[in-house]
C-alpha cells in the first residue's frame, strides 16, 4: 500500500518503472476511517495479539456452514474460544452456530463489532466476523 498522495507516494522521488496506482488509496488517507482496509486490518491484527486462542489455540473447522461460508473455531486451554466466519459469496449469509455465544469482536461491518451472537449470525456479502466465545469454562460449540 501506498503511503500517501504525494508524486512519489511515499517511497521516493524517483521515476517508478511501474505506474503507481490511484493517489487516494494509501495509508494517510485510510488511517482513522474505521471502514477501510487498513483499519479493519489493524483492528485484526491487535485482536490476534491480545487473544490467546488465536495465537496457540487449537483449530476446529465448523460443519455445516451455508454456500460459500467457511468457520473455524480456535480455543487455548483456560481462555475463551474465538469463532472465524468468512463469507466468500456475493450475497449476505446467516450462518448456524448452535451453542455459540458471546459477541463480535472484529468484522469487516464495524458497526457490528460488540453486538451479541446467540446461535446463529447474519455475515454481510464478502464479509467477516471473529466472534468472543463468553465463558472460558463452555466451549462454543455444543
Amino acid at each position: 500500500m501506498q503511503w500517501d498522495g504525494n508524486a512519489g507516494r511515499g517511497f521516493s522521488e524517483a521515476e517508478p518503472w511501474l505506474p503507481y496506482g490511484p493517489d487516494d488509496i494509501s495509508v494517510a488517507s485510510q488511517a482513522g476511517d474505521s471502514g477501510s482496509l487498513l483499519e479493519l486490518h489493524r483492528r485484526a491484527i491487535w485482536r490476534r495479539k491480545l487473544e490467546p486462542s488465536l495465537l496457540r489455540g487449537s483449530y476446529n473447522e465448523l460443519d455445516g456452514m451455508p454456500m460459500g461460508v467457511f468457520a473455524f473455531e480456535r480455543q487455548a486451554p483456560g481462555a475463551r474460544p474465538v469463532t472465524v466466519v468468512v463469507n466468500t459469496s456475493t450475497e449476505p449469509r446467516t450462518v448456524p452456530l448452535a451453542g455459540h455465544r458471546g459477541s463480535v469482536l472484529v468484522s469487516t461491518d464495524p458497526s457490528v463489532e460488540g453486538s451479541a451472537v446467540r446461535g446463529s449470525v447474519t455475515v454481510a456479502a464478502l464479509g467477516a466476523l471473529m466472534i468472543a466465545g463468553a465463558d472460558p469454562a463452555a466451549p462454543l460449540v455444543s
